[in-house]
């Protein structure tokens, strides 16, 4: 059955690995908008260290936003100096595939330790990579997968046998989960209240002194380096307005409206219900909770995207490869009997069934990569000059620009901060009419942006003019006119007087 588990989970992983590979042989290719602000990030810091990755300045060029803490930047342009690569892509899929594949072999180490076979184990958790929204995340450089993958890890150390040395190990993997994205604190407050409802209060206390000195530390240290720029960035950078009861709508919705994810949590439930006794399952069913509930909170803030659902969704079929073993030992079936073979069954069949169900989706998305790395085929021309071009950074693996020439690096966030007052949108408007911006470089035609379109509609590739704000739009389309040259895409210069 092991053997049957292993066929279904290859036909299921077909697309999926074949989209990875896509993406890493197409390094100039952007997938994802949030790309662009995460390389630009790794750039700054490789040229210019930790001040110019998180500048204390918002009043003059460029804009740079820096979101994240630095290790998914510092992991990025540690590849790229290393392999010798420019500003693209390659840095960052590299380190969220490798986090993937640590993810997966944790994940199966850490269900196998709390009893679940490694056959069963592995088929479950890799159908989760054909569950929507995963497939848009594989191999795509962002934050989350790296982040995850220490927070399983340290649940891994957390739930091993007890002693210091796996509880400092733990402390140091959730420690640098956060330092890849520092809203991951489910993984390490599931071991933390494991460890306080077992008893273990010294390792409780240990771990939480280690991850809260090691992550204020670092940040107040990183903070003075910087004069500021690394609070400005890391925390002046996250006011959005959330919606909460959408938060909670979107985060059930997309846990039980599809068949995989809905199956996961029915198969996880018995972990829920029943797993409570030993003390390391029950760290999993923290960390289950937890995790949505931070979901449910955050993922209705302006700009909120499907990988806020990763985590949860990661959560939950590591709770579906537990379940069944959980359910067996309370009917009393042993590993060789039929009740356990229906289980082992039963997964194989969906893991079938969701290779033939969702194959032609990722087929087509895998088709529609195709067709829209066309444009990007040959370098984007950009003309050459002084002055700042305002361009989405997603873009700027495809262009000849020079990293030190763009704007800023996140039109949407710039916009955002601006609509609520943290950085003086008078500084946009300024840097438009002066003559500090030259060129702008977009997917749209500025004629089509018309004044007073909605300002955050939501995300749409390539049309970050919709987020501008009204007077940037009304400068760009008064002091700008288009020039030849541009390629599915369309450059602005001043316009001569």
């Amino acid at each position: 059955m092991t053997g049957l588990c292993g066929v279904a989970l290859v036909l299921a992983l077909i697309e999926p690995v074949g989209l990875v590979m896509d993406r890493l042989a197409s390094p100039r290719v952007p997938d994802e908008y949030g790309e662009g602000l995460v390389l630009l990030g790794a750039e700054r810091l490789r040229h210019d260290g930790f001040r110019g990755a998180y500048p204390a300045d918002w009043t003059e060029a460029p804009l740079q936003v820096s979101p994240y803490p630095p290790a998914m930047y510092a992991a990025w342009a540690g590849i790229a100096e290393l392999l010798g690569r420019g500003a693209d892509f390659l840095g960052g899929r590299v380190v969220s595939t490798t986090a993937w594949l640590g993810l997966l072999a944790v994940g199966v180490a850490l269900a196998q330790r709390l009893g679940a076979s490694a056959g069963l184990a592995a088929a479950t958790l890799g159908a989760m990579l054909v569950v929507y929204p995963v497939p848009i995340w594989l191999g795509v450089a962002r934050v989350d997968p790296p982040g995850i993958a220490f927070g399983w890890l340290g649940l891994w150390f957390a739930t091993g046998r007890p002693g210091g040395a796996r509880v400092v190990a733990a402390a140091l993997c959730f420690a640098t989960a956060l330092a890849f994205k520092q809203s991951l604190v489910a993984a390490p407050l599931a071991a933390g209240f494991g460890w306080l409802l077992s008893g273990r209060y010294a390792a409780a206390v240990g771990a939480g002194m280690g991850v809260a000195s090691l992550g204020l530390g670092g940040a107040f240290l990183l903070d003075g380096w910087t004069d500021g720029g690394f609070s400005m960035h890391v925390v002046g950078s996250l006011r959005q307005d959330v919606d909460w009861r959408g938060g909670a709508v979107f985060t059930a919705t997309h846990l039980l409206r599809f068949p995989l994810p809905g199956l996961a949590v029915l198969a996880g439930l018995p972990l829920l219900l029943f797993g409570w006794g030993d003390p390391r399952r029950r760290a999993i069913g923290l960390f289950v909770l937890i995790s949505t509930a931070i979901c449910a909170a955050t993922s209705g803030k302006v700009g909120a995207n499907t990988n806020y659902l990763l985590e949860p969704l990661g959560a939950w079929f590591l709770a579906a490869t537990l379940g069944p073993v959980i359910l067996a030992e309370r009917m009393g079936w042993g590993r060789e009997s039929r009740g356990q073979l229906f289980v082992t069954a039963a997964a194989t069949g969906i893991l079938l069934f969701s290779a033939l169900w969702l194959k032609p989706e990722l087929a087509e998305r895998r088709a529609k990569r195709v067709r829209a790395s066309i444009p990007f085929e040959q370098p984007w021309v950009l003309p050459p000059g002084p002055g700042f071009v305002m361009m989405n950074p997603m873009y700027l693996p495809a262009s000849t620009l020079d990293v030190d020439r763009l704007y800023w690096n996140d039109p949407y966030t710039v916009s955002l901060l601006a609509a609520t007052g943290v950085i003086d949108p008078e500084t946009v408007t300024r840097d438009l009419r002066d003559g500090t911006v030259t060129t702008i470089v977009t997917k749209r035609r500025l004629q089509r942006e018309p004044l007073g379109a909605p300002q955050y509609p939501g995300h749409v590739l390539g049309g970050w003019t919709h987020w501008w704000i009204d007077d940037w739009r009304k400068a760009a389309q008064e002091d700008f006119e288009e020039v030849p040259g541009g390629r599915n895409y369309h450059i602005y210069r001043r316009r001569t007087p």
